[in-house]
């Protein structure tokens, strides 16, 4: 599963890992398909995230998000040579589908070419 931790980061935990067939003891990362389902009513609008590197100032909840979503996305990071998918949705009064079980080199170039959805409501 993965969760959003109060200090705003994506974690991932090894029920999304299995044992390497050819190095024993080793963990590698299984195929997932992340439905990551974004909360955009006006209380994203607050600045009470703390910005990773950053000793002062605070960040959007929506910005924090979307920086963690990236991460995720991210070709070179833990998931790099998964064949995973993401599914990614918003919502306040209604949901917006924006992309379904799309491959994450794809899903990475969906969210970059979309506009931060603006918080509501």
């Amino acid at each position: 599963s993965i969760s959003m931790t109060s200090n705003s980061s994506i974690r991932s935990n090894t029920s999304i890992c299995r044992d390497s067939e050819d190095r024993p003891g080793k963990r590698v990362p299984v195929e997932t398909h992340f439905i990551v389902v974004v909360d955009i009513s006006g209380s994203m609008c607050e600045f009470d995230c703390k910005q990773d590197g950053f000793k002062t100032g605070a960040i959007s909840r929506i910005d924090a998000v979307f920086n963690e979503v990236r991460q995720l996305v991210d070709l070179n990071g833990v998931r790099a040579g998964c064949d995973d998918r993401m599914s990614f949705i918003t919502f306040s009064e209604t949901a917006t589908i924006h992309f379904q079980e799309q491959p994450l080199e794809k899903a990475a170039k969906l969210l970059n070419g979309m506009q931060r959805p603006k918080p509501m409501g």
